[in-house]
């Protein structure tokens, strides 16, 4: 290939010689013979011969012009790899173009009035201009990163200047006849003297023919050497592996593609350097520079064998191992003009062949020192090879498991699933199995593993041996029966959880059913609990939960089911009963069980629960009916007193309904002001007169009229608009409060704050600042009263307390002996008075305990320096005991119910008016 590519270059230069030397001789005889021909020419036929040999001399030049342009366009097509040359070939291209389209214009304006029509030189002149937009466009595709993109570019214009050329070689046919007619007009044709300008002009014709033909044979010329090297340049760059060229005196000439991409050199930047500057080898070994095989060839004039294991290292301090090879290039006559040298990266295989060395070493490592059991099985199930940590799971050592098969360390039970599993691997029905099975280790003991069994087959594709991957989980399977218990029982109390007592109610009920028999569900909760939470700490009302379930284990029978199902609230299923006696007389018992005190942290606490009962079928036929009525049942029971049990009736259910649709429409009562005080008048049970009065809180809904706070305040208590509403009553009081100061009327205003409050300390002391800034009130006409649970919370209660009476507003203690902890708080606190409550005041007068208990919190208040307060006075007889025993103001019916604030003032005036007789 190349060896012809030498031959068509010298065919080239000879063509191309012969060509200019024509020319020349053209040039020439065409100008004498003109100069000649024309002095002997006149008038007309002179100007004309004149202007068609001038004509006829620029089409010549206009066919040059198009065969160079032609001749530039290969010569781009040849080297556009080379951006200096191509850039001058596209230039050069540009020129031919523009002197052939100046030669074009001039032959138009020569041509008028010759005979032939402009429109026909217009027309090779659209010609011309496609051509060069053909050319243009064709340009546009030439890539050098793609070798090939030559092809693509020429198919573009092949062939597209025929048209032309043809057009130009026709149109010198007939300047070459109308010069013919215009000579034969001179006449002299015949003439002898003339005959040799005729010879001369018919060779000035004939010798631009000539140079067509010249110009022809070198473009095809071009074409075959174009391809040919076209196709040297595909195969080169098409190589996969680095190919490096080198001169004779080893100077780069060429890399490919990939040698580029290996050497980290451009091939323009390379071209021209040594085969030592730009190949740095060095032995992987030793580290030490190598001589390259280009350099090793051109001084043996033989190829070198293939060899690896030298690092090439790039411009940018990059290194790759390479393999490599090379050969010497020999011209036509034997001598030597350069060398080829072939090497692709081996990097990537000499790092895999380390990667395996070192997997090798890992896995010896891993198999070795696996926190997971590992183990090579034979196919008739003996051990092959085991690691540290399966002798560890099963308390063998590693010859003792070799001189084993799995079957004798597995559970009998599990050896079945093994072998049909291992079964289904050797036929090849099974990538592999997992399983959880337990092996039996050599103390004995029973240790559950995660196994995960695959094969290897040999190349033939019957097994090998197994590959065994065994897991330690004996502690999940601990943590699991654990969460289950977890997930089915309570973790305070161990009692069963909600879940677990659905379960066991459904199954009863399938029970019961099938037997015609009942099923009782008691649910319970404890009264006041929320007080022992808040007084005491959370941590002494898990203890306290805690010891009811233990009392609770006391009153159920081994068949039956204890629950907690969150909070104080326990249940208690009955399982097959005859009557619903059973179950009240089991209520009762828990009733009387848990009201025995109990000590806690120094605390006595009396617990008394409420009980609710439900029983199948007659209350329900499902475990969610049966525990919703149930708690319908409950909340009956605690409306009536606490401490008691109360069966599920349908009266229960409509109150269920009227408390949801209570707190709904608290939740509207505030922002509406349906709220509004009423005032109960205390009087000094002595003289008769009013010392102060408590504001009471009334509901005034708009469709059901005033309703009784024991309606709503329980619902709000269950609720955090308890809250709300207390501070609501906290900045009407004060504004009541100051009203009445700035008319003169100097009263103190006692108000109750729910615990709730008291368990938000800072809320409360901050709403009764800003209720006290804005209003304006005096303090100290001011009066909360508290209940007597709250106390219990010494630490918490002591420092709210003080805070309260720094503000300057008096403490009372409400419903005094109504609590279940001792009296030595009482000196502790800075309180100014208590109330007795009115279950001791109702039957004081008729009944002689009632009277001395009544006798007694007066001489102890009175031992304490507190004022009393004495509650639901109801009678004139009730009033005179209490005044007798020395109980200073009182409060009832006996005197006034609560009234609306307009009311309660006019209670005021007429007492003023009307004072009480003594």
């Amino acid at each position: 290939m190349m060896q012809a590519g030498k031959g068509e270059t010298r065919r080239i230069r000879v063509l191309v010689a012969v060509a200019l030397a024509v020319l020349l001789l053209a040039v020439s005889v065409g100008a004498f013979w003109f100069n000649q021909v024309v002095s002997e020419l006149g008038g007309d036929v002179r100007a004309n011969a004149r202007r068609l040999l001038a004509a006829q001399n620029v089409v010549s030049l206009s066919v040059k012009a198009l065969a160079g342009q032609t001749q530039a366009w290969k010569d781009l097509l040849l080297r556009q790899r080379d951006a200096t040359l191509a850039h001058n070939y596209q230039q050069e291209l540009d020129d031919f173009h523009a002197e052939l389209r100046a030669n074009l214009q001039r032959v138009r304006e020569l041509v008028q009035g010759l005979g032939i029509e402009p429109a026909r030189v217009d027309d090779m002149l659209e010609q011309e201009e496609a051509l060069a937009g053909q050319y243009a466009a064709a340009a546009r595709k030439l890539d050098a990163a793609r070798p090939l993109s030559f092809r693509e570019a020429d198919r573009l214009v092949i062939g597209q200047d025929r048209a032309l050329r043809a057009s130009l070689w026709q149109l010198q046919q007939e300047m070459n006849g109308l010069i013919a007619r215009e000579v034969s007009r001179l006449g002299v044709v015949g003439e002898g003297r003339h005959a040799p300008y005729y010879l001369l002009g018919a060779l000035a014709i004939a010798l631009p023919l000539v140079l067509s033909l010249l110009f022809f044979l070198i473009y095809h010329s071009l074409r075959r050497i174009a391809r040919g090297d076209a196709r040297i340049r595909a195969i080169h760059e098409s190589i996969g592996d680095a190919v490096v060229v080198a001169d004779a005196q080893g100077r780069i000439e060429a890399l490919n593609a990939a040698a580029e991409k290996l050497t980290g050199w451009r091939s323009g930047a390379a071209r021209g350097r040594t085969v030592h500057e730009v190949m740095q080898l060095y032995n992987a070994a030793t580290r030490q520079r190598v001589e390259c095989p280009i350099e090793e060839v051109l001084r043996r004039g033989s190829a070198t064998p293939l060899s690896n294991g030298l690092v090439l290292r790039r411009p940018d301090g990059g290194e790759c191992i390479i393999e490599d090879a090379a050969t010497p290039v020999r011209d036509e006559r034997g001598e030597l003009i350069g060398a080829v040298m072939v090497m692709h990266d081996v990097t990537q295989r000499y790092a895999m062949l380390s990667e395996v060395r070192r997997e090798r070493a890992l896995f010896r490592q891993t198999f070795d020192l696996a926190q997971v059991g590992m183990a090579h099985l034979a196919t008739d199930g003996r051990w092959l090879r085991v690691n540290r940590k399966l002798c560890e799971i099963t308390g063998y050592s590693e010859a003792e498991l070799l001189a084993l098969t799995f079957r004798g360390i597995t559970h009998p039970e599990d050896v079945g699933q093994d072998v049909s599993h291992l079964g289904e691997l050797l036929a090849g029905k099974l990538h592999n199995y997992h399983v959880e099975k337990r092996y039996i280790r050599k103390d004995g003991e029973i240790v559950w593993v995660a196994l995960t069994v695959s094969i290897v087959f040999k190349e033939d594709g019957t097994p090998d041996y197994g590959i065994s991957i065994i897991e330690d989980i004996q502690a999940r399977k601990d943590a699991e029966r654990q969460i289950e218990h977890l997930a089915y029982h309570d973790q305070l109390t161990g009692l069963a959880n909600r879940r677990l007592l659905h379960d066991r109610l459904a199954q009863a009920i399938n029970s019961a059913q099938r037997r015609n028999a009942h099923v009782a569900v008691l649910y319970l909760d404890l009264d006041h609990f929320k007080d022992v939470n808040d007084s005491l700490g959370h941590p002494v009302g898990d203890r306290l939960l805690a010891r009811v379930a233990e009392r609770l284990h006391a009153c159920a029978r081994a068949e039956d089911t204890l629950a907690r199902v969150g909070g104080d609230e326990f249940v208690v299923m009955l399982n097959d009963i005859e009557h619903a006696d059973t179950a009240a007389g089991v209520a009762q018992k828990i009733i009387e069980t848990l009201r025995q005190p109990l000590l806690l942290d120094g605390n006595e606490l009396r617990i008394t629960p409420s009980v609710g009962i439900s029983v199948y079928p007659q209350d329900g036929r499902d475990a969610e009916t049966l525990l919703q009525n149930a708690d319908a049942a409950l909340y009956l029971a605690k409306q009536q007193g606490r401490a008691t049990y109360r069966f599920y009736t349908e009266d229960l259910h409509r109150q269920a309904v009227e408390r949801l649709q209570i707190e709904r429409l608290l939740h509207h009562a505030l922002a509406a002001n349906e709220f509004e005080l009423h005032y109960q008048p205390k009087l000094d049970l002595l003289e008769g007169r009013v010392v102060g009065c408590e504001a009471l809180i009334r509901w005034n809904h708009p469709e059901h009229g005033m309703m009784s706070p024991a309606q709503f305040i329980p619902v709000a208590e269950q609720s955090i608009l308890i809250v709300e509403i207390g501070n609501w009553v906290i900045r009407e009081v004060c504004r009541q409060a100051a009203l009445w100061q700035r008319q003169g009327c100097s009263l103190r205003v006692a108000f109750n704050v729910s615990a709730r409050q008291f368990m938000r300390p800072q809320e409360l002391l901050t709403s009764l600042r800003e209720a006290l800034h804005a209003s304006g009130a005096d303090a100290s006409l001011l009066e909360i009263e508290m209940t007597e649970s709250l106390l219990l919370d010494e630490r918490r209660m002591q420092d709210v307390l003080q805070e309260i009476r720094g503000l300057g507003i008096h403490l009372t203690l409400d419903d005094f002996g109504t609590g279940y902890s001792s009296l030595s708080y009482l000196r502790k606190f800075p309180l100014d008075a208590m109330k007795i409550d009115r279950s001791f005041v109702s039957d004081a007068d008729r009944d002689p305990h009632d009277a001395e208990m009544v006798k007694t919190i007066i001489g102890m208040a009175h031992n304490l320096n507190l004022g009393l307060v004495a509650e639901g006075i109801e009678n004139e007889g009730q009033r005179a005991l209490l005044a007798a025993q020395g109980c200073e103001h009182g409060q009832g019916y006996h005197f006034s119910r609560p009234l609306p604030v307009e009311e309660f003032e006019a209670f005021l005036r007429n007492q003023q008016e009307t004072p009480r007789e003594q």
